[in-house]
């Protein structure tokens, strides 16, 4: 039972005044455990949450820190970019990458403005492009060669049985050939003879004999090449196996023959060739790289003749004087294959399949190959949508009037308007230069009639 306060000042003690203060206690202990629940429960949720935010405001939060670390370390602003994503390159020279606008210093040109990662026009007929430090190639071992002209031959091996001659004591070999070989096969030409069991016998020289060259016998299933070897050979008799090397020079052989008359440069010093070593045979594409710059190869796919001996004929996709990688060429595909990003990553790295076989899509048929493969500026730029006047003037001017160079060389041609006029570049990177001097350039091109 509460008695009454003896003084009118004295604090009234009871349930009355201490019931709030209990269930606010209460209150405040329960949303403490609820609290401290919902912080034990979604704590991984929260982590999540921040590194989310993190990687989304990353480009935000990066320049926030290059501004203060500028400002503690009191570094120029002339040290910094343009922007954290915009870079400049050279088109001709895509290894000459700058922060700022400049000249390229292998060729001079305009450095051209892009965004970091932004792919990159590829030149016509490049599959892939990888870029290698010097110490790299050093330490893998890579090494080129240039592509010149080789007097070829391509050799036929034949395998037969010696058999009783003329009565003149000639032994004569009996080989089978294909049907596609009798062509070369002429009567006449010679070949080197191996016999079975005669070590070290000086080398024998037979003589294919005309009229048996397209003979049959019971023996063989095919047509058989009669070689006739030199009289009273030491150790041959009849019986003996034997094998016949017929090296057939290059020049003789279709197309090759019809394209050295139809070509003005002199066809005596052989045909443009590369070794063995550098091609990779990818399915049904034969790919080599090219050193377009000093560590940078770009694997171009090319059409090849038969192969003879330790080199490939040239049909198409390579020029003279081009270095091809020889040595640590798989190295270089490998790379270009397990870094796709980096090997396909710029615009045109895939070659279209509508494109015609001396292109080097596919391989070259018969007809196809007895006509002359020009790389004419129309020819490579027939996959681009130009208007009949447009090609009309491409087929006139041939060439970029400020490199010099072809007009699809570095992906295009591309019009620009200077003086009244319609001309056409091979990028972007020569529309600076030709508006600035306009006489200079338009001189070196033929004008519109």
């Amino acid at each position: 039972m509460n008695r009454p306060p003896l003084d009118k000042n004295e604090p009234t003690v009871g349930p009355t005044s201490a019931g709030p203060t209990l269930a606010g206690a209460r209150r405040r202990g329960r949303l403490a455990t609820v609290v401290r629940a919902l912080q034990v429960r979604l704590r991984f949720v929260i982590v999540l949450l921040v590194a989310f935010l993190v990687v989304g405001q990353w480009g935000t939060l990066r320049t926030y820190w290059k501004a203060a670390w500028h400002r503690l370390t009191g570094a120029s602003a002339t040290m910094q970019g343009v922007s954290d994503d915009t870079e400049f390159f050279c088109p001709m020279d895509p290894g000459v990458i700058s922060d700022w606008p400049a000249i390229c210093p292998v060729c001079n040109m305009d450095l051209v403005r892009r965004k970091k990662g932004e792919a990159t026009l590829l030149p016509e007929g490049v599959v892939a492009r990888m870029q290698f430090s010097p110490y790299r190639i050093q330490l893998a071992g890579i090494k080129t060669s240039t592509i010149a002209r080789r007097n070829l031959a391509r050799e036929l091996i034949l395998a037969g049985r010696l058999s009783d001659g003329s009565a003149a004591a000639r032994p004569v070999l009996d080989c089978e050939a294909y049907d596609a070989d009798l062509p070369l096969l002429m009567e006449g030409r010679t070949a080197s003879i191996e016999i079975e069991g005669l070590p070290g016998q000086p080398e024998i020289t037979g003589t294919i004999i005309g009229s048996a060259a397209t003979a049959t016998t019971a023996a063989h299933r095919g047509p058989v090449v009669r070689f006739e070897l030199p009289p009273n050979v030491a150790g041959v008799r009849a019986g003996q196996y034997a094998v016949a090397r017929v090296r057939i020079p290059l020049l003789e052989m279709d197309p090759f023959r019809s394209l050295a008359r139809q070509s003005k440069e002199p066809s005596a010093e052989g045909w443009p060739a590369l070794p063995e070593s550098a091609v990779v045979h990818s399915g049904g594409r034969q790919i080599v790289y090219v050193e377009s710059m000093p560590g940078m190869f770009d694997g171009i796919e090319v059409v090849l003749g038969p192969r003879c001996g330790e080199f490939y004929p040239v049909m198409s996709g390579v020029d003279l004087g081009q270095k091809v990688a020889t040595v640590g060429v798989f190295l270089i595909d490998a790379e270009a294959r397990l870094n796709p990003s980096l090997a396909a990553g710029y615009f045109g790295a895939t070659r279209a399949s509508s494109q015609s076989s001396a292109e080097g899509g596919v391989p070259l048929t018969a007809v196809e190959a007895e006509r002359p493969l020009p790389r004419t500026a129309a020819r490579k730029t027939a996959g681009i949508k130009l208007s009949t006047a447009d090609r009309a003037l491409v087929d006139l001017q041939k060439i970029c009037p400020v490199t010099e160079l072809p007009l699809d060389s570095m992906g295009g041609p591309i019009a620009v308007e200077v003086a009244g006029r319609k001309v056409f570049i091979c990028c972007k990177g020569c529309e600076g230069r030709l508006k600035k001097e306009p006489e200079k350039f338009l001189a070196r091109i033929p004008a519109v009639k």
